[in-house]
C-alpha cells in the first residue's frame, strides 16, 4: 500500500518497507522525517543516518536532495550545501537537457513501483535544488557565530 497520510503513519510503513529491503525506502523514511510537521528532535540524525550509505552507494539525485534537506535540518548546512550539488550533478545529463514536462502522474497507484524506481527528474526539480542549494550556501551553520 501507499505510505497513509498520517506523517507517524509513514514513517512506520517507510521503515518497514527497508527492512523488506525497498531500495528507495531509506529515501522516502528520511524525508518523512525530517518533513513531517512537528518532528522529533533526533529526527534529523536518523535521517542521516538511514540515508547517508545510501545515498552514496546509488548516487540517485532525488537520495542526494533528501539527504540535503536532513543536514539542513540537523544544522549543517556546509553538509548541506554539498549534498545538494551532488544531488543537482546527479540529476543533470551529460547533454544537460532536462525535460519541462512536469513529471507524469500514474492513473492508479502502483505502490510497488513507487517505492523501487526513481522518477527522472524534470527541469522544476533542477530549479528547486539550485534554489535551495543557494539557501544552503547563504546559512551559516549552527554551530558556527
Amino acid at each position: 500500500t501507499l505510505a497513509p497520510a498520517d506523517p507517524t503513519r509513514a514513517i512506520e510503513h517507510y521503515a518497514d518497507a527497508l527492512r523488506a529491503g525497498s531500495p528507495l525506502a531509506a529515501e522516502r523514511l528520511a524525508r518523512a522525517l525530517v518533513t513531517t510537521p512537528d518532528p522529533a528532535p533526533e529526527n534529523p540524525a536518523r535521517a542521516i543516518a538511514v540515508l547517508e550509505w545510501v545515498a552514496l552507494h546509488t548516487q540517485a539525485w532525488q537520495q542526494f536532495d533528501t539527504l540535503a534537506l536532513a543536514y539542513a535540518a540537523n544544522g549543517d548546512s556546509a553538509a548541506a550545501a554539498l549534498a545538494e550539488q551532488r544531488a543537482i550533478q546527479a540529476a543533470t545529463p551529460m547533454s544537460g537537457a532536462v525535460s519541462d514536462w512536469p513529471r507524469p502522474r500514474p492513473a492508479t497507484p502502483a505502490p510497488a513501483v513507487s517505492i523501487l524506481i526513481d522518477p527522472p527528474p524534470v527541469a522544476s526539480d533542477i530549479a528547486a535544488m539550485q534554489a535551495r542549494l543557494a539557501q544552503y550556501r547563504s546559512t551559516p551553520n549552527e554551530d558556527q557565530p
